[in-house]
């Protein structure tokens, strides 16, 4: 036998609503919509569950072109959002190779300096050689 304290009653029952209005295929709604369908779920109770009780207002009707504007603007900043992200992304590629072409210049510079030095070398030597062969004769 199982029993429920008074308490957790209404939370079974909020349990119990969700899992009829999430189905299996539906796991994975937002908490946003959760919530909006459970308020529906639950206005449509007090209402006997008969849609035709419900009186339509000019003020829900108010409402209801309200709800579709602040979605609307939702979808839109999301949509910002997401090309912005795009955007980023693409900026941080270019960067990517940018800062390779300079990691290159800076390696390329290295391996010259280092050939200038070595070539520095090679003609203080040979200068030295030249005037000793010079002496010589």
């Amino acid at each position: 036998m199982l029993t429920l304290s008074p308490g957790s009653a209404d939370v079974e029952h909020g349990f119990s609503c969700s899992c009829r209005i999430l189905g299996e295929d539906q796991a994975l709604m937002s908490e946003r919509v959760l919530d909006a369908r459970l308020m529906v779920y639950d206005t449509l109770r007090l209402y006997g569950g008969k849609p035709e009780r419900f009186v339509i207002t000019k003020e829900l009707l108010n409402l209801a072109c309200s709800a579709w504007s602040c979605y609307q603007q939702y979808l839109h900043e999301k949509k910002k959002e997401e090309l912005s992200e795009k955007e980023k992304g693409a900026f941080e590629e270019d960067n990517k190779w940018k800062l390779q072409e300079v990691h290159d210049k800076k390696k390329e510079i290295e391996d010259l300096e280092r050939e200038k030095k070595n070539l520095e070398h090679q003609r203080k030597e040979n200068s030295s050689r030249y005037s000793t062969s010079r002496s010589d004769r």
